[in-house]
């Protein structure tokens, strides 16, 4: 019988910096999950703005577990509330 005691440290939970290296090096579709960190970072929209969308319901995310868990949110998702806030922001309604 083989001893699995070492499979978490081959990758199978994915968090933080192993889902990142993880995108360096695959094609990523739209349904790869990111932060909201990266998707603030890569859509040049505020932090906050992101939470609050993701509070009021404007934005499909999936928690991952705990109290402090982060909410995980797709590339379309990311995608599609970008280009809706741009035009907001472009008209100048917030």
């Amino acid at each position: 019988m083989r001893n699995y005691a070492n499979v978490q440290a081959v990758g199978l939970t994915i968090r933080g910096t192993q889902l990142r290296e993880r995108a360096k090096t695959v094609h990523m579709p739209n349904n790869v999950p990111m932060t909201v960190g990266e998707a603030a970072a890569k859509y040049g929209i505020p932090k906050r703005t992101l939470q609050s969308a993701i509070k009021d319901g404007r934005i499909k995310t999936r928690k991952l577990p705990g109290a402090t868990g982060a909410h995980l949110l797709t590339r379309a998702a990311a995608d599609k509330f970008a280009q809706e806030w741009k035009q907001r922001v472009a008209g100048g309604a917030r």
